[in-house]
């Protein structure tokens, strides 16, 4: 029976950390990651950007980080057929609406590129908007 019980955990486990996880859900264009440190390990929250729904890519939307989010990434971009990923960016704005000056770019490769982003702009203010794109 504890074998069983062993096997079954490790079943468990290997669905969790299986590849599938990657892909984004059906609809699925962009995802980013918030977190509570300064290296984006401690997650705190997720934003999803659409290709058929709001936000969807290329609109602005609000990103409602909060006083204790230190840190961003975008942990996936998506192909809207093939659910494969793709290479992708994101405008970052000190400006609710888009507004004003387009403080960042930020460009999103699959291999794992470029990595974590701190969450206040160069005015020392969080990140207030964003736009979101799927690069061909």
């Amino acid at each position: 029976m504890k074998t069983a019980s062993i096997l079954a955990a490790g079943t468990l486990i290997a669905s969790i950390a299986s590849p599938a996880v990657a892909v984004g859900p059906q609809g699925q264009a962009v995802q980013i990651n918030t977190y509570t440190d300064s290296i984006c390990t401690k997650f705190s929250s997720e934003r999803q950007i659409y290709y058929g729904k709001s936000p969807k890519v290329g609109d602005c939307f609000d990103l409602n980080l909060g006083g204790g989010v230190l840190s961003l990434n975008a942990v996936g971009v998506w192909d809207k057929d093939t659910s494969a990923t793709k290479k992708g960016h994101c405008k970052l704005y000190s400006d609710f609406k888009c507004a004003g000056k387009q403080d960042i770019q930020r460009t999103y490769w699959p291999d794992g590129g470029p990595g974590c982003l701190n969450s206040r702009g160069p005015s020392g203010y969080l990140w207030k908007s964003a736009q979101c794109f799927v690069d061909n």
